[in-house]
C-alpha cells in the first residue's frame, strides 16, 4: 500500500524551517560575530549541507533537486537580507531555510512520482505470439487416459 499524503508534513515543514534555521543561524552569527560576508557564506554552506543530508538520506533524491532547492533558498536569503539589511541574519534565514526544504520536498515528490506506463499491447504495432516458434507441447500432459 502506498501512502499519498502524510499529515505529519503539515507540522514538519514549519518546524524544520524555524528550528532548523535557528540551530544553524544562532551559532554561526556568534562564531563569525556577525561579520559579512563570512556569516552569509557560513549560513549558506550550512543550509546546503542540511539540504544534502535530508535530501540524500531522508528523501533518497538525486543531486539536481538538492541543488535547485539550495539555490532557491540562497536566492531568497540574499533577497530578504538585502532588503532588510544584514544586521539580523536570523529572520531571513528562517524563511529561506523553510522555503528551501519545501522546494526539496516538492521536487523529491515529483522525482519519485510513479509514471504511467502504457500497456504492452498499446506499444507494439503487430501482435506478438505468446509462444516461441520452437515450442512443442509435452506429450505426457496432452495424452488422454484410457
Amino acid at each position: 500500500m502506498i501512502k499519498k499524503f502524510d499529515p505529519v508534513l503539515i507540522v514538519a515543514i514549519p518546524l524544520l524551517g524555524i528550528v532548523g534555521g535557528g540551530y544553524l543561524s544562532l551559532p554561526t552569527t556568534s562564531l563569525t560575530r556577525g561579520k559579512e560576508p563570512w556569516t552569509s557564506k557560513a549560513l549558506l554552506v550550512g543550509l546546503g549541507t542540511m539540504i544534502f543530508v535530508v535530501g540524500h538520506f531522508g528523501f533518497r533524491t538525486t543531486l539536481p533537486p538538492i541543488l535547485w532547492s539550495w539555490l532557491a533558498g540562497s536566492i531568497l536569503y540574499f533577497l530578504m537580507a538585502s532588503v532588510g539589511g544584514f544586521r539580523q541574519h536570523i529572520e531571513p534565514f528562517f524563511v529561506a531555510h523553510m522555503i528551501a526544504f519545501a522546494c526539496l520536498m516538492g521536487l523529491a515528490s515529483i522525482e519519485h512520482k510513479p509514471q504511467n506506463k502504457p500497456h504492452r499491447s498499446t506499444t507494439t504495432s503487430r501482435s506478438v505470439p505468446m509462444t516461441s516458434p520452437d515450442y512443442k507441447p509435452n506429450p505426457v500432459i496432452g495424452a488422454r487416459s484410457r
